[in-house]
């Protein structure tokens, strides 16, 4: 008897001081929690070096180019990745098209001119042949 009440008394204890580390850690947390919403978001922006970046929405869009046009996306990707960077198609897209807004009318033009016009829109769809 005397070893189960020794037994209840020893594991009460280690219950309460279980009970007393978890409401510290609680505490502890909720103390932390409460440091980090009490920094607005513009003092954060304030305190912050690098400016805050402004996430826009995306468009889909689809287009057509020619075949060697498209081998040109390939070529763009593999000299990325020899100058160490790993780049998708819409990355150098959006890069030509920086490139071409800096450029002088004269040289824009130039450009334009010397892209070669295809046909817009889905091709037909062949018919099969009856007899």
């Amino acid at each position: 008897m005397a070893k189960a009440r020794d037994m209840r008394t020893a594991l009460g204890s280690s219950m309460r001081a279980e009970e007393s580390r978890v409401v510290d850690r609680k505490l502890d947390r909720f103390a932390r929690a409460e440091a980090v919403l009490e920094t607005s978001g513009a003092e954060k922006q304030a305190n912050s070096d690098t400016p805050a970046v402004e996430h826009q929405r995306v468009v889909r869009d689809s287009f057509s180019l020619p075949a060697n046009d498209y081998a040109l996306i390939g070529t763009l990707r593999e000299r990325a990745l020899k100058a160490g960077l790993q780049t998708n198609k819409s990355e150098l897209v959006r890069a030509g098209l920086r490139v071409l807004i800096e450029m002088k009318d004269s040289e824009f033009v130039s450009v334009i001119q010397s892209v070669e016009k295809i046909k817009t829109g889905r091709p037909a769809e062949k018919k099969p042949r009856t007899v």
